[in-house]
């Protein structure tokens, strides 16, 4: 049986010490909402950069991309939300690693389902962003604050982006241009269910199905419409053949989209969906 040695043992005392600080931070920032229509993001993302930068972090905002126009139904109004990238490479001879988080959420500003609770017997703890991945980013920045108060030195990053829930478009570059620059990477999604380490995801991509018809009136002249809505429904009941789950293959569609009125044959239709795949070749 191994034996800890001294500093891990001491990083072990410190890390239990702060178990009470660990649950009152993931309570702060579970009830912030940062998840669509929220506000929280701002102040989220502040709370975590300033504690990296006392660790002696230096912090860079990087602006977000634009998202493409068809990614969604709905006007796309707000900024792309900017990245923080908070380094310490201050060890030419360590391992540069690189830490990532997403700091939205799933879940609407509106849901009742807004704050952090507790089960009775304390074995369970639910709320938005509790696990994916608020509850990650909280264990890490507390395991690089034990490091640093037991004196072990590390290189490392802390990314820190906010808009993983609707593919990342914004943060793309920088994840890719500041992982270039790093020797290992560490994301802090959520275990496997038997709590063994995560090592992969499946890859994830967005599509639009667009189809144009012809618009005519119903009462007047419905044969010489041609229905855009009836042949979006053909294809979408060949896209639900697609999937294969046990191969980790998912193609999942909604929204839907199609028609103005219903005395009218629709002339557009559109429908948009998300495929997760677990290789490139299931991709391709």
């Amino acid at each position: 049986m191994s034996t800890l040695s001294t500093i891990e043992s001491r990083l072990v005392a410190r890390i239990a010490q702060r178990a009470p600080d660990l649950l009152d931070d993931l309570r702060r920032h579970v009830n912030l909402p940062t998840g669509p229509g929220g506000t929280g993001l701002d102040e989220s993302r502040a709370l975590f950069t300033t504690r990296l930068q006392r660790l002696g972090a230096r912090t860079t905002l990087h602006p977000g991309d634009p998202r493409p126009d068809w990614i969604s139904p709905d006007p796309i109004t707000s900024p792309p939300p900017p990245t923080a990238v908070c380094s310490r490479l201050d060890d030419a001879r360590a391992p540069r690693i690189l830490l990532a988080g997403h700091l939205d959420t799933a879940h609407p500003a509106s849901s009742p389902f807004r704050e952090l609770s507790i089960a009775p017997d304390a074995s369970r703890a639910t709320g938005p962003g509790c696990m994916d991945m608020k509850g990650g980013i909280v264990i890490a920045l507390a395991a690089l604050e034990a490091l640093d108060d037991v004196g072990l030195p590390c290189s490392w990053s802390f990314l820190l982006n906010a808009d993983e829930e609707s593919g990342s478009y914004a943060s793309d570059r920088t994840l890719r241009d500041v992982a270039a620059k790093h020797d290992v990477g560490l994301a802090f999604e959520p275990a496997l269910p038997d709590g063994g380490l995560v090592i992969a995801r499946p890859g994830s991509a967005q599509f639009l199905l667009e189809v144009r018809g012809r618009a005519a009136h119903v009462g007047r002249d419905f044969t010489s419409g041609i229905s855009a809505v009836n042949a979006l429904a053909e294809r979408l009941l060949r896209i639900a053949s697609l999937p294969k789950p046990d191969q980790g293959l998912i193609v999942n569609v909604g929204p839907i989209d199609g028609g103005i009125a219903s005395n009218i044959v629709p002339d557009r239709a559109r429908a948009w969906g998300n495929v997760r795949f677990p290789d490139q070749a299931a991709a391709d």
